[in-house]
Order: structure tokens, then C-alpha cells, then sequence
């Protein structure tokens, strides 16, 4: 008879084990800089872990509450209410996409080169800043704005219209008004902060962010589906906000009615076809970059047109035409 020798050899696998102290302080500090990136999803699943895989998580955690956070943040939709005004702003997830006169836009010098453009996460205004919410912040109305006007003025009939955009405001005025915006909701923030949105940031929102169809206006390829224009309407002025179709972030009026401010100072074409992460324009200028159009301007209309006002005679530029959307950003 004979016998098969067996050799058993034993392997000593070495397993990392989180001390007390590593595996929930380490998770819930990871989820929290997720929290912090706008990455709402991997940071509720990493909060959901360090409640439930760690055995050294405290029976008096505060998990639930970031969870909680995180459910809020990743709802496309936060209102707001100031001084009386509410607002909402629409949630645009961070992404990656191609910036400038891309297939089926007029093919301007202003809008090229194509270039990709890397975005974080943030927040954009549902609607244009209408005259009544201005009024609320800055106690200014579209008469006493127009006074200062430098002589692009228009008659009165967009006067005392509270749910129509404001315009005549000037980029300073644009950065003061979310100064206070900011201060009067500073409780409710938590990180966040109210802001001019920069070029990059409104284009993405333009286009639908990762939701894009691809249109060549915001929302659609027919402007008058989505857009005030002097093609889709026959008068000469701003509309209320909201009465077109909205894109496919479910934001109105990115194409038409009001030219928007954007943060970025003016260049006549884009300085590099470089890949760029949440740009900001040039260090200086003498202008502004304004997106979006107006009522008198069709092609303009197009998610990647371009525009500017320049500052006159030293003066802040300000327009009959021109308005603002709100950005929400992380510091």
C-alpha cells in the first residue's frame, strides 16, 4: 500500500485592522471632504459606513445628521427666502464638458477655441434676479438705476414690474447684492456662498449640464420654444421670468429675455484650447462677459454666444438689457 505525502504549508496573511480611533474618525473625516467636494453621493455611502462597518462608532454619532445633509444637498432644488423674496436654485452636479462654438453653433471668433473645461459642483438660479427680489436686498428699484444710465435707455414700461428681470445694474451693484444676500442667509449656507457665476459655470448650466441634449439653445433648437427673442416675439422689451420652457435642469430663460453677468472679465476670443478646471476668465480688463442673449438678439441666444459691456468713461457699465442669475458656490 502505498501512501500520498501531503505538505501543508501554512501562510500568514496579515490583515489591517483600524485601531479605535482610525476607522470612524477616518471614514467620517473622508466623507465629510466628499460633503465638502459637492460628491453628496460618496459622502452619504463613506457616512453610511462609518455608522455601520466601524466597530468603534459612537452610539452618540451625528451620522444621521450628515446623512441628512447630504439627501438636502443632492436635492436639485434649495429654496431660499430674503427679506420676503423667495428664490430657488437648481443643482447642477460637477462634470466634465466641451466649452465654445461646438457643432451647431454660429461659428464666432469670440466663442473659439473649443476647449474642455472640468467643473465642480454647484448651484444655479432658476430664474433670473427679478425686479422685486433686487428691490428686497438693495432697496433699489429699475427707475432709480436707470438715472445712472450712460444712455442706453429704454422707456419706462419695464418699470414696477416685480416678476420681470432686473436689469441696469452694474457688475460692483451684481457683486454688492450677493454680498448682502449672503449675510442676510448667512445661517443658512453651512460653506456655501452666493456669487456672480462665472462664464464656465453658466455655459454648463446652459447646456443642461450632464443632462445635455445638445441644443443649440437652452432647452431646445427652437428659440421660440424657450426663449424671448425679437424672432419669437414682436414687442421690444424683457418679460417676466419664467413663461418659456426650461432646459433640461429645469432652469428658464438662458436663452433670451435678459443678458446675465457672468464673474469673468472680457476677452474677445478664448485664450488657450487647453483643458481647464473651474476657470475665471482673465486677471483684468475693461469689461465684463454677458451671456445669454436679450430680447433683441437672436443668435446671440445660443449657448455658447458671447458678449460684453465695457465700463464707460469710468463709469460702470450698466444696460437696459442686462441682468443678473445667481450662482451658489462653495468657499
Amino acid at each position: 500500500m502505498k501512501f500520498k505525502q501531503f505538505i501543508i504549508i501554512l501562510v500568514t496573511i496579515s490583515i489591517p485592522v483600524f485601531s479605535v480611533a482610525d476607522c470612524y474618525t477616518s471614514l467620517r473625516q473622508k466623507a465629510i471632504e466628499a460633503y465638502n467636494r459637492g460628491e453628496y453621493d460618496r459622502a452619504k455611502s463613506t457616512f453610511q459606513s462609518a455608522k455601520e462597518d466601524c466597530p468603534d462608532t459612537p452610539s452618540n454619532n451625528d451620522i444621521d445628521s450628515w446623512i441628512q445633509k447630504c439627501n438636502s444637498a443632492k436635492s436639485r432644488t434649495r429654496t431660499f427666502k430674503a427679506n420676503g423674496q423667495q428664490f430657488n436654485m437648481i443643482f447642477v452636479e460637477g462634470g466634465t464638458f466641451i466649452m465654445g462654438a461646438t457643432q451647431g453653433q454660429t461659428q464666432s471668433k469670440m466663442s473659439l477655441p473649443v476647449h474642455e473645461v472640468e467643473l465642480t459642483s454647484y448651484y444655479i438660479a432658476e430664474k433670473e434676479v427679478t425686479q422685486a427680489l433686487w428691490y428686497a436686498i438693495m432697496g433699489t428699484t429699475l427707475r432709480d438705476l436707470r438715472t445712472l444710465n450712460c444712455g442706453n435707455d429704454y422707456a419706462d414700461k419695464d418699470d414696477n414690474k416685480p416678476n420681470q428681470p432686473m436689469t441696469y445694474m452694474s457688475w460692483p451693484e451684481c457683486q454688492e447684492f450677493c454680498r448682502r444676500l449672503n449675510a442676510i442667509l448667512s445661517d443658512q449656507l453651512e460653506g456655501w456662498s452666493f456669487a456672480i457665476p462665472t462664464e464656465a459655470q453658466w455655459e454648463y448650466a446652459a447646456r443642461g449640464g450632464k443632462y445635455s441634449r445638445n441644443y443649440k439653445y437652452s432647452g431646445s433648437n427652437n428659440i421660440s420654444e424657450v426663449g424671448w427673442t425679437n424672432l419669437s416675439i414682436s414687442s421690444d422689451h424683457i418679460r417676466a421670468v419664467g413663461q418659456k420652457k426650461a432646459n433640461e435642469l429645469g432652469i428658464y430663460d438662458m436663452s433670451g429675455n435678459a443678458s446675465e453677468w457672468c464673474y469673468d472679465w472680457w476677452l474677445d476670443h478664448y485664450p488657450s484650447a487647453a483643458r481647464s478646471f473651474n476657470p475665471t476668465g482673465p486677471t483684468s480688463g475693461n469689461g465684463h462677459v454677458t451671456r445669454g442673449g436679450a430680447w433683441f438678439q437672436y443668435q446671440a441666444g445660443e449657448v455658447s454666444s458671447r458678449s460684453w459691456e465695457y465700463d464707460y468713461q469710468g463709469k460702470p457699465a450698466r444696460s437696459s438689457w442686462v441682468g443678473l442669475r445667481l450662482a451658489l458656490v462653495k468657499k
